[in-house]
């Protein structure tokens, strides 16, 4: 499973739900993209990426991308539910 948090520094919402992320990366492995550098847009834009912050979970073929930022609960059954579909 591909976990990966979409993020600016400029963007507040992006701040505040860092918290959140952090909290959930004790035990899921997600990884930062800041789209504010080269590489992060075009991660972005090869992942669809519209808006920030936005979650991108990959599990196998499926992919969901939570928009905006989420209760930690939100993103932890979107998470659950796709590894139970295994």
């Amino acid at each position: 499973m591909k976990i990966k948090y979409f993020m600016s520094p400029t963007c507040w919402p992006c701040r505040s739900f860092w918290k959140v992320i952090e909290e959930l990366s004790d035990k899921y492995d997600i990884k930062k993209i800041d789209i504010s550098t080269e590489d992060g847009i075009e991660i972005a834009k090869d992942e669809e990426i519209k808006s920030t912050p936005s979650v991108l979970i990959k599990w196998k073929v499926d992919r969901e991308i939570l928009v905006g930022a989420q209760d930690k609960e939100t993103i932890i059954n979107e998470i659950e539910r796709q590894l139970k579909d295994e």
